[in-house]
């Protein structure tokens, strides 16, 4: 095949060789979309899914708290979960162990120590991360 302009060989080369790896990055970044719209799904029809499991209101009010914190980091969850998945699929164990205890439970316990002491509102305690902006930097 003959080149009229070399830098698209080495741009089609590298392509081509590097295939499964930018496949997989695609595959990536289109499971972490459909567990972000997945999410906006929970939080748009709130009030179908918590009353599927309650039908108190006061246990339904701290049900919606809950589930807005959860499904607005789902993402960030999903980053550091997938890779750690990937790594045990290589063989490697003691990273991600490593990784998933510092991202969940060491900053958690931290965060709980530190700042839900200084306020101890539900709200803090689940750590979510629009109430953690809006405490950090003094917003309402």
């Amino acid at each position: 095949m003959v080149w009229l302009i070399p830098a698209f060989k080495d741009l089609y080369l590298k392509i081509k060789r590097h295939r499964t790896h930018i496949l997989n990055t695609i595959r990536y970044g289109m499971s972490n979309a459909r567990i972000e719209v997945t999410s906006v799904i929970f939080m748009i029809w709130d009030n179908f899914f918590v009353g599927i499991y309650t039908a108190s209101e006061s246990v339904a009010f701290y049900a919606l708290i809950r589930l807005h914190h959860v499904c607005s980091l789902e993402g960030l969850t999903a980053t550091y979960e997938v890779e750690s998945a990937a790594l045990r699929g290589m063989g490697k164990s003691l990273e991600p162990s490593i990784i998933t205890i510092l991202g969940t439970v060491v900053f958690r316990i931290i965060w709980l120590a530190t700042v839900f002491r200084l306020v101890p509102i539900l709200n803090l305690a689940s750590f979510g991360g629009r109430n953690c902006i809006n405490f950090l930097f003094g917003q309402d």
